[in-house]
């Protein structure tokens, strides 16, 4: 049993770090964008900005489907992208409450010390499971819409 799961764990992990080192990169690359945006260029250049937010928005929200679909399905690499890129946008609005969610938890827990901490405890023994929990509920509708029109698109009933 033990041995089973090590297998599983080390296939899941090799997955998920394949994917994971791709998205971080284009983060840090589009992080590093938008500094030069708002630090180095004047602000007559500010419209710049409007480009990579929406290359922010649209890494964010691959990867808000990209991860639970390597749990979810057996799909890998390319077709798990293209998967995960057809759902944020048959899905908009289920991208947008996560992204949100998890916005305001971040902002939250920058605005003060006292709020970083209480963050940090609440997240420590229960607000990650329930965040979790709440987006993990929006994405299995979204991939049962997805199975539903899939099923439908094959003749099945």
């Amino acid at each position: 049993m033990v041995r089973t799961y090590l297998a599983a764990f080390r296939s899941s992990f090799r997955d998920a770090t394949l994917l994971f080192l791709p998205v971080a990169l284009a983060g840090v690359f589009l992080a590093a964008d938008l500094l030069v945006i708002y630090q180095v260029i004047g602000p007559a250049y500010r419209f710049l900005q409007y480009p990579v937010w929406l290359l922010v928005y649209l890494l964010a929200s691959v990867a808000i489907y990209a991860f639970p679909l390597l749990g979810h399905y057996p799909a890998r690499g390319k077709q798990l992208v293209k998967n995960a890129v057809l759902l944020s946008l048959a899905n908009v609005p289920t991208a947008v409450f996560i992204l949100v969610v998890h916005g305001a938890i971040l902002w939250y827990a920058l605005s003060s010390p006292l709020a970083l901490a209480v963050t940090v405890t609440l997240g420590v023994f229960f607000g990650c499971g329930l965040v979790m929990g709440v987006c993990g509920f929006f994405l299995l509708r979204a991939f049962e819409r997805a199975e539903i029109a899939a099923s439908d698109r094959n003749g099945e009933n």
